[in-house]
């Protein structure tokens, strides 16, 4: 499959996908490299997937240098330090939006494979007043790979199906972290962390997210190089600077591959005679070693790069950096949804307190869930038992994540740590992340987020996201939310939480972004 030919957006800015099969350039070395697939996939079972360590042994690219020259770089004034070019270069750019201020960049492993297009997606017609973005196209998308035209009426968008709302809410998720959705069908074959710090989830991961347990640290470099001279002459020239930079800064910082590091965007300093800025991250599977290596890379720029042959343009200086959850993709496959299990938490004679797992099930009244299939998805001893409602042993507890950022600071700086491990001693004293065991009260209002956007011209639809899981059960801790003064659960172990359902409500058309309103009986607007 040949790459796509660029496209003029309506900005003059230029568009380039990069699709499966597609050559890569590798700009270190000025070679071409063919993107492979790769070996040992594993089977859709999640627990069965590999982890990072095996991911590094058993992936080995052949995009790398023949020569292993060792560059010196200054760590700091009169210190010299080696730099090894590193072994496995597996980020590459998958997308790359140039415009004549900011270039927007995706950046996506070699392992995960970039979905094709379809030929007509651009005939589709939208409502005049409707502004499309990418939310809208992602549903035409999904329409056309699952083949449910007559839902459109033709070519004309419209959204009259209740998965079409779910894809709604799933991309604006995915846009919260600078992501986007991919429909492609493989299954990803490592582990969940290590995927999600190479910037690929899926639904069953979108806790690592939302919670803040695998996050960025995110930096904006300056450097010497004119944006529209020496990086904006063509897509090729800042694809091969863009994975020149992710590179070198894994070499500087001794990584053996580049698969942390990803360029977010290019930038014109249009204050600074129109000088190139790039807004970088650093993620890993996990933050304490993210943060050194944060730390390190902000210590080697206060003397500058000047001996490195690739980095010396950027100049020196305190450069900070600031801490936020980063997607590329978030891939989504149509036999994710369980459909008869959707469940409208609107009606009428519901009672709003249960049990499930021998705990309080607190339901998410107002709300609409859609059904993940989790059905034999999980390796247990009894299949499916941690979904029941029997309450007996095997059986989940019901818990909430939201979306909201002040889940981040929670995640930051972890402040039921200690008495977490008062509770359930050692295994609890490592990095924590927190959900609610209520949805309304709870995970919702103070950490959901209000996403808008536009069904019908010239009126948004106002919604809030929020993710239903189940906790297993001795793998967490009792506490009181320092935010919101509910009940919140400290979790540890990233398996012990696992989604079954997304939850949508319709907001109001209130001013306050924390309206706390009923919702109205429909979905959304349509």
């Amino acid at each position: 499959m040949s790459r796509e030919k660029p496209k003029r957006t309506s900005e003059g800015s230029t568009s380039v996908s990069v699709n499966e099969g597609a050559r890569i350039p590798d700009d270190i070395y000025g070679v071409e490299h063919t993107k492979r697939k790769p070996h040992g996939r594993s089977n859709s079972l999640r627990s069965s997937r590999k982890s990072p360590e095996i991911q590094s042994r058993s992936h080995s690219p052949s995009d790398q240098d023949s020569s292993d020259t060792e560059t010196q770089i200054n760590t700091e004034p009169g210190v010299k330090s080696i730099c090894k070019p590193i072994r496995h270069k597996i980020q590459t750019v998958s997308y790359l939006d140039m415009g004549d201020i900011v270039t927007e960049i995706r950046m996506d492993p070699l392992w995960f494979p970039q979905q094709s297009e379809p030929n007509n997606l651009s005939d589709t017609i939208y409502p005049s007043g409707i502004i499309p973005t990418q939310t809208h196209k992602n549903v035409v998308l999904f329409q056309k790979i699952t083949n449910r035209k007559s839902f459109f009426g033709g070519k004309t968008f419209r959204v009259k199906d209740t998965l079409d709302e779910l894809i709604i809410a799933l991309s604006e998720f995915a846009r919260e972290y600078d992501g986007n959705l991919s429909f492609t069908q493989n299954e990803l074959p490592y582990e969940d962390t290590y995927c999600a710090a190479c910037g690929i989830g899926d639904l069953g991961s979108t806790h690592l997210l939302a919670t803040n347990y695998i996050s960025t640290a995110r930096f904006s470099f300056h450097t010497e190089l004119s944006y529209d001279d020496d990086l904006k002459k063509s897509a090729a020239t800042m694809t091969n600077f863009v994975l020149s930079f992710v590179t070198s800064v894994a070499e500087v910082l001794g990584l053996k591959g580049n698969d942390y590091i990803r360029v977010l965007s290019v930038v014109k300093d249009e204050e600074n005679c129109g000088k190139a800025n790039v807004n970088l991250g650093v993620t890993t599977p996990d933050r304490q070693k993210t943060e050194k290596l944060a730390k390190k890379l902000q210590s080697y720029a206060t003397s500058g790069f000047r001996d490195h042959p690739r980095l010396r343009e950027v100049r020196s200086g305190n450069y900070s950096y600031a801490w936020k959850p980063l997607l590329s993709s978030l891939q989504v496959q149509s036999e994710d949804f369980d459909e008869k299990h959707n469940f409208d938490y609107n009606q009428r004679n519901i009672t709003s307190v249960g049990m499930r797992g021998n705990s309080p099930y607190y339901v998410p009244m107002g709300w609409y869930r859609y059904a993940l299939r989790v059905s034999n998805k999980y390796l247990d001893e009894i299949k499916d038992r941690w979904l029941g409602y029997d309450n007996i042993p095997g059986e989940w507890p019901v818990a909430y994540y939201g979306t909201h950022p002040a889940n981040f600071s929670l995640a930051e700086h972890d402040p039921m740590r200690e008495e977490s491990v008062r509770q359930m001693g050692e295994k609890m004293n490592k990095q924590g992340f927190y959900v609610f065991p209520k949805c309304n009260g709870g995970a919702y209002p103070s950490h959901t987020k209000t996403f808008k956007v536009s069904i019908i011209p010239e009126k948004n639809s106002r919604f809030r996201v929020v993710f239903q899981c189940r906790v297993k059960p001795g793998q967490f801790t009792v506490h009181t939310c320092p935010i919101s003064k509910c009940e919140i659960w400290r979790v540890v172990d990233t398996d012990a939480v696992r989604p079954y359902g997304v939850l949508v409500r319709k907001m109001k058309a209130k001013n306050h972004p924390d309206d706390e309103s009923e919702p109205e009986n429909d979905h959304f607007d349509t």
